[in-house]
């Protein structure tokens, strides 16, 4: 996750305390005793998150549809020729919800605090897309819906990579296990815990081949690691487990600041606090834990939350368990007999259909053969299950209408099934917000980094609004620290450029880029773009909304201005020609004869029906059919 160099271990031999609490460590310089103290801390945040380490690994079996393991008693397990029936009703609404998450994939637009940073600001607009897709962003948001929609929970790791670029270094985001992840318990914020704890596997010849004085050294092995049940033995043996500690403390200045320990066992690897310049800094300046905590449905006293496997697994057991009675008794439907054992009947004979004669010795009667009976089907056992259907479609809202079908009988206008889309995707759209709220927080994360690392320029291929590719070069001195200087002999201080941070939906979906050209079209047929109506046009888009609005009142306003222009131009000629003729004695031009009586040159209007919907009710053939693919419904306000 970071850098590290190596430290002798002979010389890292000075004892350590606690400050101001068992969770909460004062490290002069960072130990082999401080390690066994953070070890003790690390063991009692393990057993606090017990319980979610449970929970997790039983809906990662739910997620497998090995629930079964899970439902039936260990009494009940024995028997091989158990109909264990495995329904996709939950799978079915967690994959459409993760359909919601992709098609609403954020984008950050950075927004200055000061009108002196409004440059800046666009430039990290620009840049950061770019270093998002360096870093592979769009994989690990796809990862982390995923997880999110099995654990309740996702988090991403925001980490400063100096391996990268060749050694120039560059913003690494990584999904973290949250088996692997360690906080104080109780907390609602991940920045409010005293210390975090990520564990890792690496290979035992990685660290030989760093760390000499550690071949002979035993040290803890991945056998320790919480993991999940595999289908395939996992040998971990020959791994060793690493602790990445992070801590916060306040420095001689009284500011808090964050340090980075990497270790294993009781060796350190590397400690930021054991260099002078970490030291009163702290390894990242934004003081900040890199994760960042995306939670579904929050619970109280816990950082983490549900998730759609724990809110309905309820509905799929019972569904599973129906299944389970139906199939029995259509399998117990099929004929079968009770046959006394000195009969002498042959079985094979009896029960190959395609025999028309079977052999028995003696006679057959009712003490001896007798028909089983057939059990009745009950058609309540099938509404029963299709109850318990329906009642996790509504509590997940993946109903019909909200994947584009199931619209009731007699509603065919176009703008009261998009209103009935628009409903159901409200839940998504709600659960959306919550996903960009940690998306700004990663993006902040991400500027903090650039302040502090971008000291050397690097080149950004940028696309421009027209299609074309820009090349810039970017480094952190507009955004560094800036030296205020001295007033009235006082020293003025630095001042920190501040941004905000606006998220929008990557508009890559067949209905927004339909809804868009055909919106431009209706504008057109209208006249909107008729520099004689400019003043009209404003006035019309000043009480709309939609997306790149602002851009199309520049233009309506640059179309009106050239307007302008034209006719001071056309009045300049008219006069011109007058003075001509008086000079000469000809005849004035036509057109500036026009001019002079205040008449404007025509413009030819365009031509349509000149109706604008904004709400589906006069749309497109195409538009329409689109908008039935609901791809827009789930996009948040």
């Amino acid at each position: 996750m970071a850098d590290f160099e190596r430290y002798n271990f002979d010389e890292l031999n000075k004892s350590d305390d606690f400050r101001g609490g068992e969770t909460v460590i004062n490290t002069d310089v960072v130990t082999k005793e401080t390690i066994l103290k953070a070890n003790g801390v690390l063991e009692r945040y393990k057993e606090g998150k017990a319980s979610l380490e449970n929970r997790i690994k039983e809906n990662e079996q739910w997620w497998r549809q090995r629930h079964w393991d899970i439902m039936v008693a260990k009494d009940e397990a024995g028997n091989p020729n158990e109909i264990k029936p495995t329904s996709a009703w939950l799978f079915n609404c967690m994959m459409a919800k993760y359909s919601d998450y992709m098609e609403s994939y954020p984008m950050p637009n950075i927004l200055p605090r000061a009108a002196d940073d409004e440059k800046e600001a666009k430039r990290l607009s620009e840049i950061i897309p770019v270093i998002l897709e360096q870093a592979n962003f769009e994989k690990t948001y796809s990862d982390e819906q995923w997880y999110k929609l099995k654990t309740g929970t996702s988090v991403y790791g925001v980490f400063w990579n100096g391996t990268k670029n060749n050694g120039l270094g560059d913003i690494d985001i990584k999904k973290i296990e949250l088996l692997n992840l360690y906080w104080e318990p109780g907390i609602h914020d991940i920045q409010e815990s005293s210390n975090v704890f990520l564990l890792s596997l690496v290979n035992r010849e990685s660290i030989n081949a760093s760390y000499p004085e550690l071949v002979n050294v035993t040290l803890p092995n991945g056998t320790e690691l919480s993991d999940y049940q595999h289908d395939d033995p996992i040998d971990n043996s020959d791994k060793v487990l690493v602790v990445e500690w992070y801590y916060k403390k306040v420095n001689s200045q009284g500011n808090v600041i964050l340090h980075y320990c990497k270790y294993t066992g009781d060796y350190v690897l590397y400690a930021s606090e054991n260099m002078e310049e970490y030291k009163e800094v702290g390894y990242y300046n934004h003081a900040l834990y890199p994760f960042v905590f995306e939670t579904m449905f929050p619970i109280e006293s816990s950082i983490c939350g549900l998730s759609y496997i724990d809110i309905c697994k309820e509905p799929q057991k019972y569904i599973d368990r129906l299944n389970q009675v139906a199939l029995k008794l259509a399998l117990l439907s099929k004929p079968r007999a009770i046959v006394r054992d000195d009969v002498g009947l042959n079985q094979e004979e009896f029960t190959d259909a395609e025999n028309d004669l079977l052999h028995a010795n003696g006679n057959l009667n009712d003490d001896n053969f007798r028909w089983c009976p057939i059990p009745e089907f009950n058609s309540a056992l099938l509404s029963l299950m299709d109850a318990k259907i329906n009642e996790m479609k509504d509590t997940t809202g993946n109903t019909d209408v909200s994947n584009g079908s199931g619209v009731p009988s007699g509603i065919t206008a176009a703008s009261a099934i998009a209103a009935m889309q628009e409903a159901a995707g409200k839940t998504s759209r709600s659960q959306i917000k919550t996903s960009w709220r940690s998306y700004k927080d990663i993006i902040y994360i991400v500027i903090e980094l650039i302040r502090q690392f971008y000291n050397e320029p690097r080149q950004f291929r940028i696309m421009g609004d027209d299609g074309q590719m820009n090349f810039v070069d970017y480094d952190n001195s507009k955004i560094a620290p800036q030296a205020q200087g001295v007033d009235f002999e006082m020293d003025m201080g630095f001042r920190l450029p501040l941004f905000d941070i606006e998220v929008s939906i990557q508009k890559n979906t067949t209905y927004n880029r339909m809804e868009q050209n055909e919106l431009a079209i209706n504008f057109y047929n209208m006249g909107l773009f008729n520099p004689q109506m400019s003043d009209q046009a404003l006035a019309c888009l000043d009480i709309m909304d939609f997306d790149h609005k602002d851009k199309v009142i520049e233009k309506v306003q640059a179309n009106g201005t050239m307007f302008e222009q034209l006719q001071q131009m056309q009045m300049q000629i008219a006069q011109l020609s007058a003075l001509l003729a008086q000079a000469t004695g000809g005849e004035i031009n036509p057109m500036g004869e026009a001019a002079m009586n205040g008449a404007a040159i025509a413009q030819p209007m365009p031509s349509g029906d000149g109706m604008i919907s904004l709400d589906g009710t006069n749309e497109g053939g195409t538009t329409e059919r689109a908008r039935k693919q609901q791809n827009a419904s789930i996009t948040p306000r």
